[in-house]
């Protein structure tokens, strides 16, 4: 049985992290819009910001694997808050890009260092997705409420809006996290040891090649999806929309996750989430009616719950002892560094 503690602490950050996210990280190809950004320039700059991601991502995990996560979640949570801020008062597509670059580098390997803290927490890591889910209830909820409010008061009170959620995840950090012990008991070993870990099982080779090819669909949609949308006269709540539809599928997939892995294997689900992928690629491709979008975006919800449980828990069980929140951070910098980096360029 799980601590009831560490439960909730484990669905709050859950709950807060990428319910407020969904605030600010889905509307970034806007908000530089907005700013004078035109198509081209914005993909470059979500080009660039994950191959930045990609090596802060495992250097912070390393660094969260012997020095301790609380004090260091705080610093990233408070940097990335701050610098999200100061995008308020700039109408300069230049000095938003920096902003935005510079606020993924703090703010992006925050949700590593999150989901190896909550597989510290959990008694079973099979639990996994029954936590997570969580985050992606919260997603559901307050997307459409950030494209209501980016429709009606603009970007400043949604970049508002999202400050204050970082706050309320800081104080649970600082309240809840502070004092939890990890169980990788082990001293943390040098990234080379995690990267031997990957390379000599075939499984994971395949594992992460699939996550580099998902990566790079997710990376080419989140730049480019909600352009498409607004050209075909979609309005920022039918955005917010698309991601809440999302949510609705993903989060009873996060619950049932470790039960379909079991079933299928891990080599079922690799074939699994790029077959789905490849339809929803073709399916945008023949998009004329904005919303008409919805009949697909569920197909994210199926793709994305199973292959983050599976890769997130397949990652941990071949690493070694006390090297939790390093895979998780190579894990991370495969999917949202390499492929997202990369397909946001296509």
């Amino acid at each position: 049985m799980e601590s009831t503690k560490h439960s909730y602490v484990c669905k709050s950050l859950f709950f807060c992290y990428h319910g407020f996210s969904s605030i600010y990280t889905p509307f970034v190809p806007v908000l530089l819009s907005a700013v004078g950004g035109k198509q081209a320039e914005v993909g470059l700059v979500l080009a660039i910001q994950p191959f930045l991601c990609m090596i802060c991502t495992p250097v912070v995990g390393i660094i969260a694997d012997k020095l301790g996560r609380s004090a260091l979640l705080q610093g990233l949570i408070v940097s990335a808050g701050i610098i999200r801020l100061c995008m308020i008062w700039t109408n300069s597509f230049a000095f938003a890009s920096a902003l935005v670059v510079l606020s993924e580098v703090c703010g992006n390997p925050i949700g590593a260092v999150l989901d190896s803290t909550v597989l510290d927490l959990l008694v079973d890591p099979a639990n996994y997705g029954r936590h997570r889910l969580w985050g992606t209830i919260g997603y559901g909820m307050f997307a459409p409420v950030g494209g209501l409010i980016m429709s009606s008061a603009g970007a400043s009170a949604s970049l508002s809006l999202h400050v204050a959620g970082l706050l309320i995840l800081l104080s649970i950090v600082v309240l809840q996290i502070r004092g939890t012990s990890s169980r990788s008991a082990g001293p943390a070993g040098h990234a080379l040891t995690a990267l031997r870990c990957i390379a000599r099982d075939r499984l994971t080779l395949a594992l992460a090649a699939c996550s580099l090819v998902m990566g790079q669909a997710y990376g080419a949609i989140a730049a480019f999806l909600f352009l498409r949308i607004r050209d075909l006269g979609g309005t920022p709540f039918l955005m917010g929309t698309t991601l809440a539809v999302h949510c609705m599928v993903e989060a009873p997939m996060f619950h049932y996750s470790s039960s379909v892995i079991r079933r299928m294997g891990l080599p079922g689900i690799l074939v699994l989430v790029l077959s789905l992928m490849a339809c929803r690629l073709a399916f945008y491709g023949l998009l004329t009616d904005p919303w008409s979008v919805l009949l697909v975006e569920g197909v994210h919800g199926v793709t994305f719950a199973l292959l983050w449980s599976a890769g997130t828990a397949h990652f941990r069980s071949v690493g070694p002892e006390g090297m939790g929140a390093t895979m998780q951070g190579i894990y991370s910098a495969i999917k949202y560094g390499v492929g997202a980096g990369s397909g946001s360029l296509l």
